[in-house]
């Protein structure tokens, strides 16, 4: 028998580090990236830390898909969660998202399910006096009614809008406008919530309400409802940001580089 050749230091906190994060995030991690002319192999591991996120997509090993849904907030959307996730993999989601779609249809509930979540030091959300002033009617149709923004714009179109729910606050002249999400995995929930969804938020902060002829209000709130869960369990988490809430100046930094 020959002598024992042990890994390299360097091989060894390579082992580890992915050891340790397939251990915490319970989930595939690795996509091979070809970097072409430097004929040479990275491994992107998930991640949700927006200063990652920007390096990532400043590389351009990213690409950007064409075509009619890039310039929408959904084609943002998704660009971003593509450089969250660089693998993504296939899983059995009938049963989830059956039922979360039949929870997505009660809208009082999701309503109250903000009620007293603290927004700032300053704000809390009480349920009262809001009003339901848009709901996506054709949720998943290519047909349905897009609203556009005139400070965002893609390949020279302004970027185009189709929000969840929009409610209006009579009393203190507020919008809420809300995505819903749904998500096949029993993994912890990012302190800072999942930029694809707050990517979305923030492009729905930008739309032209004037032209969308909803009511007056002096400030926006953003909101965020997600259905989770595997093997048939199945959990709701909301929250709640202001439209100036600091974790957007990333995502404004991302669509700079997603519009170029």
């Amino acid at each position: 028998m020959g002598p024992l050749r042990l890994p390299s230091v360097s091989l060894l906190h390579k082992i580890q580090y992915l050891k340790c994060s397939c251990l915490l995030l319970s989930i595939p991690l690795l996509q091979k990236v070809d970097m072409g002319v430097f004929n040479s192999t990275i491994f992107n591991a998930v991640s949700y830390d927006f200063d990652e996120l920007i390096r990532r997509a400043s590389s351009g090993t990213f690409p950007i898909a064409s075509g009619p849904e890039k310039s929408t907030a959904t084609g943002f959307s998704s660009w971003v969660f593509k450089l969250s996730h660089p693998e993504t993999i296939g899983q059995t989601r009938s049963q989830i998202f059956s039922s979360a779609k039949k929870q997505e249809i009660d809208i009082q509930k999701m309503l109250s399910g903000f009620n007293d979540i603290i927004v700032s030091p300053s704000c809390r959300f009480k349920e009262k006096e809001w009003n339901v002033i848009y709901v996506d009617p054709l949720i998943g149709s290519a047909s349905a009614h897009y609203f556009e923004t005139s400070t965002l714009t893609v390949d020279n179109k302004k970027l185009r809008c189709r929000p969840d729910v929009v409610f209006h606050n009579t009393l203190r002249k507020e919008l809420l406008i809300v995505e819903r999400k749904v998500a096949v995995t029993a993994a912890v929930i990012p302190p800072n919530f999942y930029p694809n969804i707050l990517a979305q938020l923030w492009c729905y902060a930008q739309i032209d309400y004037e032209q969308a002829n909803w009511p007056f209000f002096k400030n926006i709130l953003l909101g965020a409802e997600l259905w989770s869960g595997a093997q048939g369990n199945l959990e709701v988490t909301r929250k709640l940001w202001l439209r100036n809430d600091r974790v957007f100046k990333k995502v404004e930094k991302l669509f700079e580089i997603y519009s170029k």
